[in-house]
């Protein structure tokens, strides 16, 4: 009896059941990491300039020519990874798993910061790990891994200055939200956002200590953008023109865009890619929980909760939909959203505790189903497949034109992509071409290839679920 009631009470503890939230974290992200979904053309467009920091070129992309280096963190942090585990398809995803891991554990902090009950954080913690959208941003090597920890971070010292009105918090926002920006320059509004606010109160109060702070505040901003900036210009123009390199930054912006869209064709896009998809079906909830949160008599989460409704409406008008990137707003959304998750809970369980449970264990039950039916779906070996048959057929000194996304495969090789930007290379320059027929239909850059085939003979060929037929082509001039 004496050991059950220890048991007991070691699973009662909170420690344990945080332990329990982080394994089952694991368990989700970690297995089939490489195999369960094909690889994303940005996974390698990152990992690229990743490799090239990693053997000291800098922040150079060479499959692409440019981009993936004017926000450079996470080809920092991967690029340190793949130092000292070797370049991989899992090596790139690793981090993004890891990232996942340091964001929960952010999540506690922000919540224990807010005295919240350990109950009531669980439906969080649990929505972290079954929603589809958790699962696949902390799966893939794409920036928002990074940029969510880095915001979530800036939102723990942001509601550390609200509560105990600590002023070297506002430091601290300042830095993480620098390593946000240089994340993803999606995250750049929440300078102005929690400025505006920080504004609002030093005014109201008469806080003069407050202002110098904000000064500090405003000059991080600023340099952040410098470096921005300076890294575009140097990486991607090759010079250190700030005024082209401002320029090419402000196109990338709905307003000042050589091709301006209409209205329509935003909303358009937002109904297609959100109100119109099976994603509504899982962030929809997390949506209503945030705009829910001003109803909260807590000013903090109410706080929080107007921020965030403000990103969307300020990022509808000032990010530009550019290859339809613009719905990745929500991902800043919906971090907001489960910070403020519990004390929603908490309010509808005083209206009606029976049926708010219900909803929130139906709402995880078919999120977790939905994760895992789309995991087990995507499943196929293809990626370790071509990893093994590439590096049996191309040498590592070989140059190779092919798709981005198989770049992962030959790592060490001269890779240019279908995605290149420079003045494209004669084909007949080129050891080895491998074509798919999924990227094959889109990418223009094949029709070079083709107006050339008859230079190579085709030396391997296989079919798969994620990216059709595969062929690899080796030119008659090789040996």
């Amino acid at each position: 009896m004496i050991y059950l009631k220890r048991i007991k009470s070691y699973i009662k503890n909170e420690n344990t059941h945080f332990l329990l939230m982080i394994s089952i974290y694991l368990c989700l992200e970690l297995p089939f990491l490489t195999t369960i979904r094909p690889v994303m053309y940005d996974e390698a467009w990152y990992a690229n300039t990743a490799s090239n920091f990693s053997i000291g070129k800098g922040f150079l992309n060479s499959i692409v020519g440019s981009g993936a280096n004017a926000n450079f963190m996470l080809p920092l942090f991967t690029g340190i990874v793949f130092k000292f585990i070797g370049v991989s398809l899992f090596t790139a995803r690793l981090v993004s798993v890891l990232s996942g891991l340091i964001f929960l554990l952010l999540m506690r902090k922000v919540f224990n910061l807010l005295s919240l009950d350990y109950n009531s954080q669980l439906i969080s913690y649990y929505t972290v790990l079954f929603v589809p959208f958790f699962n696949t941003v902390f799966r893939f090597g794409r920036p928002e891994c990074l940029a969510l920890v880095f915001v979530i971070a800036a939102i723990y010292f942001y509601l550390k200055f609200l509560i105990y009105n600590n002023y070297i918090s506002i430091v601290y926002i300042s830095f993480f939200l620098l390593l946000a920006f240089l994340s993803h320059p999606f995250t750049s509004l929440f300078f102005l956002l929690i400025g505006i606010h920080l504004i609002i109160i030093a005014i109201r109060n008469v806080d003069l200590k407050l202002f110098k702070y904000l000064i500090f505040f405003s000059i991080i901003g600023v340099f952040a953008l410098l470096i921005i900036l300076l890294a575009n210009s140097y990486y991607n123009n090759h010079s250190f023109d700030l005024i082209n390199s401002m320029n090419d930054m402000f196109k990338r912006t709905a307003s000042t865009s050589e091709t301006p869209e209409l209205l329509k064709d935003r909303i358009y896009s937002f109904s297609k890619s959100w109100l119109l998809s099976s994603k509504i079906i899982f962030s929809g909830p997390l949506i209503l929980v945030v705009m829910s949160g001003i109803l909260i008599k807590n000013l903090t989460v109410k706080y929080l909760s107007i921020i965030s409704i403000c990103y969307i409406i300020f990022s509808f008008f000032l990010f530009k939909n550019d290859l339809e990137m613009f719905p990745l707003i929500f991902d800043y959304f919906l971090v907001f959203s489960v910070i403020i998750l519990p004390f929603v809970y908490e309010y509808l369980k005083k209206k009606n505790i029976k049926l708010t449970i219900t909803v929130f264990l139906l709402f995880l039950g078919l999120n977790l189903s939905a994760t895992l039916t789309y995991n087990i779906e995507k499943q196929e070996n293809i990626n370790t497949t071509l990893q093994r048959d590439f590096k049996q057929i191309i040498p590592d000194t070989a140059n190779v034109f092919g798709p981005i996304r198989f770049w992962f495969f030959l790592p060490k090789t001269n890779y240019i992509s279908d995605h290149y930007r420079l003045n494209f290379p004669e084909i007949s320059t080129f050891d080895y071409v491998i074509t798919n027929s999924v990227d094959e239909k889109i990418y223009a850059n094949y029709s070079y290839f083709h107006k050339r085939e008859r230079m190579f003979k085709l030396i391997y060929s296989t079919k798969s679920i994620q990216y059709g037929t595969i062929k690899v082509y080796k030119n008659t001039k090789v040996n």
